[in-house]
């Protein structure tokens, strides 16, 4: 049985963009933030569009680090969303998955779109409601180590692998409604 890796391990681009991210959160220097005038803008712009950057930034023992974190992350959610697309719609056509998301019944359609509305949900509270949730597994407000190994899930890579589950769902569900299966 071949193991397939997550695209944020295989893409060189996505490596590479991770590991500046880490490095960014473990040695980012508190004084930077007001020398680097483009920098501080940025976060304050995407703060403005995405709320939940202020809301880590606010609660951060680190805000010059978390700011500059989450707002490069955030940045780099198409990316997530593109690669984490490309890799569930492979997995629909080729492996395990297919068996799932075979449509039997009205009761299996009722059942995906009911999961399409929640993961949706999910993203949108990800993207715009987050209050700053640090969890005591991945406690990044506190903890420089934690910001940098999983800050990036909650900062755009989780949004856009919800987004991207739920567009491949809406796929497989026009495909079954106009007989293309």
């Amino acid at each position: 049985m071949k193991i397939k890796l997550p695209y944020f391990v295989t893409q060189p681009f996505v490596v590479v963009a991770l590991c500046g991210l880490g490095i960014i959160a473990w040695y980012w220097p508190a004084h930077i933030q007001e020398s680097w005038v483009r920098m501080d803008s940025i976060a304050r712009l995407l703060a403005k569009v995405f709320p939940p950057i202020e809301a880590y930034v606010s609660k951060s023992s680190f805000p010059a680090a978390t700011s500059a974190y989450m707002a490069l992350a955030f940045l780099l959610m198409p990316v997530h969303f593109y690669f984490s697309y490309m890799e569930l719609k492979g997995g629909v056509e080729e492996s395990w998955h297919a068996k799932l998301w075979s449509i039997q019944s009205v009761g299996d359609v009722y059942r995906r779109l009911l999961l399409v509305i929640v993961v949706v949900a999910l993203a949108i509270f990800a993207l715009f409601l987050n209050p700053g949730y640090d969890f005591n597994l991945l406690p990044i407000n506190t903890s420089r180590t934690a910001l940098a190994w999983g800050g990036w899930l909650v900062s755009g890579a989780a949004p856009a692998w919800c987004l991207s589950w739920a567009l491949c769902n809406l796929i497989v569900l026009s495909k079954h409604f106009s007989g293309r299966n």
